[in-house]
């Protein structure tokens, strides 16, 4: 079962963070492991304090989100596009898509609207998220 694009929900039998209380989005899944977003744990840092240029395609509200427990010093973006191939495996529900935050231009930094910034991210070895779903963990 491939959960790509799948949303997790913790049961209430997880309440300790990172992911008591969490929705994680799954962006890869396969046989060597698994990575996703924790997408509700807003932190009291400004995105557009750590990415300015991108200030006017921020959705609300504007913050840093804790996006999991591995590599925190790294940032993860996600948005909307008007210029998405559906057919690319990073798209999600045909909308939603990994953001390049690096080296952009202006014009290609225009097509991206709704962005989340995420520090840190979650990660899974081989069949360790498998063995989380069956075990309820």
């Amino acid at each position: 079962m491939n959960l790509t694009g799948k949303l997790l929900v913790a049961t209430p039998l997880i309440a300790a963070p990172p992911f008591g209380r969490s929705v994680v989005i799954v962006l890869a899944h396969g046989e060597g492991g698994a990575f996703g977003l924790v997408l509700n744990q807003p932190t009291q840092f400004q995105a557009g304090d750590v990415i300015s240029e991108w200030s006017d395609h921020l959705a609300p509200p504007a913050v840093v989100f804790e996006g999991g427990p591995v590599e925190r010093e790294s940032i993860v973006a996600l948005g909307y596009s008007l210029d998405l191939d559906e057919e690319n495996p990073s798209v999600l529900a045909g909308c939603v898509a990994p953001v390049n935050l690096g080296n952009i231009s202006q014009q290609a930094r225009e097509l991206w609207t709704g962005i989340r910034i995420f520090a840190g991210s979650a990660g899974w070895a081989p069949g360790q998220l498998e063995d989380e779903i069956v075990e309820n963990a």
